[in-house]
């Protein structure tokens, strides 16, 4: 379950702190208020590119932070990387084009956060659901 979220100048968003109750969360608005830009953010941290044409200010770094309450799949593979609370307190920064991943405060893999990420969530955006009627 994602507990919070937090987005650091990252396009139009300064900074943003998300927190969600356990259940179904849905995010809405009007036409350009940013729903987008947080999903979007949300695919970043865990491991998306971002957008070459994005307006990022290239003199402070994008932080992208989230706490995700631990699955039971994750327990025994990933309890090195759990905190007290039994969540993931994740974090990527990208400053000058380079990234760092950060897991409760210790460096962490792309790959591993990949794992956490599929072990938690299903992550979908507007129209994603018509690939389902794609034959490839």
């Amino acid at each position: 379950m994602l507990n919070w979220l937090s987005i650091e100048n990252y396009i139009l968003i300064d900074t943003l702190k998300l927190s969600f109750k356990p259940g179904f969360n849905v995010l809405t608005g009007p036409t350009g208020s940013g729903k987008s830009m947080i999903t979007n953010a949300l695919g970043v941290l865990f491991g998306a590119r971002i957008q070459s044409n994005s307006e990022l200010d290239q003199s402070k770094p994008v932080t992208i932070r989230a706490s995700l309450k631990a699955d039971k799949v994750c327990f025994h593979t990933f309890k090195n990387y759990m905190n007290d609370n039994q969540s993931f307190d994740l974090e990527r920064t990208i400053k000058q084009g380079k990234s760092v991943y950060k897991c409760n405060g210790k460096p962490i893999k792309l790959v591993d956060i990949i794992k956490i990420r599929d072990a938690h969530f299903c992550h979908r955006q507007q129209h994603q659901q018509l690939d389902l009627f794609n034959d490839d």
